[in-house]
């Protein structure tokens, strides 16, 4: 079942990180990170998501992601997998907006399918949302200097 298109992208007031809301993917190490940057960083949604008028009349969106350390446009329709019953099957966002599931769904395109999305590194959706380098730490079951302790 495909859900209803949903004229919001992005709700009155803004991004915030109460909006997102995991469904059934496996893809917290994506969301955790919007989640974070949606209440720091108020451009955000401007910064990654670009609906024209033309385009929202189509029900299409541009999700701009860095990849691989190029900015990559990734048109995305606003329609989104649900369930039986009409509920979005994978993130949704609160307040009636698309916001969540439009780069959810980017996401899953640049890794091929929903499927190749589930289970990563917080890291790499962090420049994917940022375009900024980021470093990665292994925490568990690792032993640290107290230099490295120290730079974290």
């Amino acid at each position: 079942a495909i859900a209803p298109r949903v004229p919001s992208v992005v709700p009155e007031g803004g991004i915030s990180a109460i909006d997102i809301q995991q469904g059934m993917l496996g893809d917290c190490y994506f969301l955790a990170p919007l989640s974070a940057l949606a209440d720091k960083h108020s451009g955000l949604a401007e910064r990654l998501l670009v609906t024209t008028p033309e385009a929202a009349q189509l029900g299409v969106s541009i999700c701009r992601l860095s990849i691989e350390g190029r900015w990559r446009s990734v048109p995305v329709a606003h329609c989104f997998p649900c369930h039986s019953w009409g509920a979005l099957a994978f993130s949704g966002a609160a307040r009636g907006s698309i916001w969540v599931p439009l780069l959810e769904k980017a996401w899953a395109k640049v890794h091929g399918s929903y499927q190749a999305a589930e289970s990563g590194l917080p890291s790499e959706a962090f420049r994917a949302l940022t375009g900024a380098p980021v470093q990665h730490y292994q925490l568990a079951g690792v032993q640290h200097s107290r230099a490295d302790s120290q730079n974290l």
